[in-house]
């Protein structure tokens, strides 16, 4: 049994019997006139599956003592392959699955009608998360205006079952985020090795992400390269501003590698060496990154994490001179310190609440703000949750001033 059946198992037993659940791997999106954005799978469906394709779905249909699954896929057709390339055959999205029954998607709509009308189904589960802020018609939407306007059955939205499975991750998912990292580490350390020659953000973006390129993965967000009192915007993204001379630049960067991605964010000298205040600022920012990987083991509340690093900055920050009072970290700290990282950036399953389990994997990113110095720092890693505490997935990036300024110096 691989790993999406123990995953389609695992969920079955969360559905009532005479229960259907249904999700799907998401639509082709136009981009403009007969152009596509880049498909993105629903990372919901590629959990259970494993296939990376549009308009395919996955029913899990509970009896009464039994469970049948069902994959739909789009049916092959060779003129169309012509001009997109090959469409998934249907052994290989078996072989990929675990799923014994792998059908057209043309006979998608008279499967569904025979489970209306000829068994007692009478709830369906859905994959389907609606954003309340923007409550645009998502694909799930037109899924059931398409096959399930002339019924009437009851609805459950499920996704928050998978998003808690999600939060735990496999070793299988574990190597899969090293190796995300190690991309990013290679890519990082091939940057620094050529940064001398580089003047403007754009370079050192194009650099990082051509070697995302050559290790076979790419950007799992939008890179950030901010130079400057530009490190201080925390989703800067222009990435186009030449860099000024003695500058920090912060790098917010992530390759993403069979669907995982990494978060890693380093700062640096523009120069070989840091300044006195930006050497005095870095390592106020590493302790309390210390602080926080203290907290980093089961039990702990993940607000707790939060909470502690901006306790620590209360006292340091005053002492170091670079506010005046306790009240104002807010001005110069304005972000959570943690988030989780999986298939998504800020992957689900996390909420205000959430205690660290052996198996979460989160991010530890405590940062510095202070536009009139032009000091922006952040620092980034990747921390798995163990039985014991955490490991630093990423503690081979390196990160320490002592680190960077002999890295550089070595070039």
């Amino acid at each position: 049994m691989n790993q999406y059946q123990q995953r389609r198992e695992a969920l079955s037993k969360t559905i009532a019997p005479f229960g259907c659940f249904i999700s799907i791997s998401n639509d082709l999106i136009v981009k403009s006139a007969d152009s596509h954005f880049p498909f993105e799978v629903n990372k919901n469906f590629f959990y259970l599956t494993g296939i990376n394709q549009d308009n395919s779905v996955l029913l899990i249909v509970k009896g009464e003592s039994t469970v049948k699954e069902m994959i739909f896929i789009k049916d092959i057709d060779p003129v169309m392959e012509k001009w997109v390339g090959t469409f998934l055959p249907f052994e290989e999205a078996k072989r990929i699955s675990g799923c014994a029954q792998v059908l057209p998607l043309s006979t998608l709509q008279s499967t569904l009608n025979r489970l209306i009308t000829r068994t007692p189904v009478h709830t369906l589960y859905l994959d389907h998360h609606k954003n309340e802020v923007n409550a645009q018609e998502l694909p799930m939407d037109r899924f059931m205006n398409q096959h399930f306007s002339h019924v009437s059955l009851q609805t459950k939205l499920h996704h928050h079952v998978i998003h808690n499975m999600r939060a735990i991750k496999s070793e299988q998912e574990v190597q899969a985020i090293k190796a995300a990292i190690n991309v990013t580490q290679h890519a990082f350390e091939h940057m620094l090795k050529v940064k001398s020659s580089l003047k403007n953000e754009s370079e050192i973006q194009a650099h990082l992400e051509f070697m995302f390129k050559m290790h076979q993965a790419k950007p799992g967000f939008d890179t950030i390269v901010a130079a400057h009192k530009r490190a201080t915007i925390l989703h800067y993204v222009e990435n186009n501003q030449d860099i000024e001379k003695d500058a920090l630049i912060l790098v917010d960067m992530g390759s993403q590698l069979n669907h995982y991605s990494s978060d890693i964010t380093r700062t640096f000298p523009h120069g070989k060496t840091f300044t006195p205040i930006q050497r005095k600022a870095m390592n106020v920012v590493l302790d309390g990154m210390e602080v926080v990987f203290k907290l980093c083991k089961p039990g702990v509340a993940i607000r707790e994490l939060n909470q502690a690093l901006v306790e620590f900055y209360k006292v340091r920050l005053v002492e170091d001179g670079f506010i005046k009072s306790a009240e104002d970290v807010s001005k110069v700290y304005y972000h959570g310190v943690s988030h989780f990282l999986g298939l998504d950036i800020h992957d689900v399953g996390q909420y205000d609440d959430t205690i660290l389990q052996p198996g979460h994997v989160i991010t530890v990113e405590p940062g510095l703000y202070i536009e009139e110095l032009n000091l922006g720092i952040r620092i980034e890693d990747n921390v798995l949750i163990t039985e014991q505490g955490y490991e630093n997935l990423s503690a081979n990036i390196i990160k320490s001033v002592e680190a960077i300024e002999h890295f550089l110096q070595g070039q």
